[in-house]
């Protein structure tokens, strides 16, 4: 009995000195184990220097363990992570990513602050470049599966191009109305380039009295009426013996003459006085009021014809002078009508 009492001290002893040599030893605790089932059952910590670099692969990680604090975030640009060409990883801000060449200089991909509610972006399924709003980027065609808008998020302007832009061509499936749309008085004269609009641009009734230069503002202006013009230039040798210029409405339309305006680059002991008559040599009536001839800075003059004065299709009348007109060169006459069907 003596014997069995002095075995189970001297035992207990022992396992004392095992537990305390386990817990002031560092590390010691993780190298001791139980074996269940043939699987080694590790307790406590297993630091970064115990392990082999590479030791655990993938399938020693148990499914669903890894958590968002167990990976490295910490890099950034400033640091020059050393990564392998073509290697991404997660940064502080994002992911970094190597280009071809393992160098010290990387990509940076960052997010923006979705703010007050969720974003969604969709990356579409197909290849291509991403264009950006601050760096140059090769010929690109940016196209749409569908109907495509560009917007610019409220009440801001949209710029196409810079002023090294030699062109900007919008393509379409054909001409005509709604090709392509701007709103009512989006183009104004600074748009359109000098001498580029032409007669056959424009459409009967796409021009009114109010908007000619040089024209009065006058009661009988205010019609907008849909307008043509007659435009002639005269010196004096265009006078007749009776002192008119004979002139012919179109074939096939009555008109009704508007305000008339006529300038002369000379004119010798002026001014000279003419109207429009229905006849020859000053005889018929008057179409119009005096028109007063002066040259150089005190041209054009005017006279006002009323909506009243209609004359006929293939009908000629009159711009008379008063005296004789010897002395006047480089004048032009501009008479704006309308027709009455």
């Amino acid at each position: 009995m003596r014997l069995i009492r002095r075995t189970a001290a001297v035992l207990g002893i022992f396992i004392a000195a095992i537990v305390l040599t386990l817990a002031l030893v560092p590390g010691l605790a993780e190298a001791v184990g139980e074996r269940l089932n043939g699987a080694k059952i590790m307790t406590g910590t297993i630091t970064a220097d115990q392990l082999a670099t590479s030791a655990v692969a993938s399938a020693e990680i148990l499914d669903d363990t890894v958590a968002v604090g167990d990976i490295n975030n910490s890099a950034t640009l400033a640091g020059n992570p050393a990564y392998a060409a073509s290697e991404c990883y997660f940064s502080t801000t994002g992911f970094i990513c190597e280009g071809a060449t393992a160098d010290a200089i990387e990509l940076l991909v960052t997010f923006g602050d979705p703010a007050s509610s969720d974003k969604t972006v969709t990356v579409p399924a197909t290849t291509g470049t991403v264009l950006l709003d601050t760096a140059a980027t090769a010929s690109t065609t940016f196209s749409c599966t569908g109907a495509c808008t560009y917007d610019a998020g409220g009440a801001n302007a949209i710029t196409v191009g810079s002023a090294d832009v030699t062109s900007v061509t919008f393509t379409v499936d054909g001409t005509g109305t709604g090709e392509i749309a701007m709103p009512a008085g989006a183009v104004d004269s600074t748009e359109i380039l000098d001498a580029t609009i032409a007669t056959g641009d424009l459409a009967n009734g796409a021009v009114s009295v109010l908007k000619l230069e040089g024209l009065a503002n006058t009661a009988s202006t205010l019609r907008a009426v849909p307008l043509m013009a007659m435009r002639l230039n005269f010196a004096a040798a265009d006078f007749g013996a009776n002192n008119d210029v004979i002139l012919t409405t179109p074939a096939t339309h009555a008109v009704i003459l508007h305000d008339v305006v006529a300038t002369c680059a000379t004119l010798e002991g002026g001014p000279l006085t003419a109207t429009l008559r229905t006849a020859a040599n000053g005889g018929g009536s008057a179409i119009s009021s005096a028109l007063n001839l002066n040259s150089g800075a005190n041209a054009p003059q005017r006279t006002t014809t009323l909506a009243a004065n209609t004359i006929a299709a293939a009908t000629a009348f009159y711009f008379n002078a008063s005296a004789d007109p010897a002395t006047i060169a480089g004048c032009q006459l501009y008479i704006p009508y309308s027709h009455t069907d």
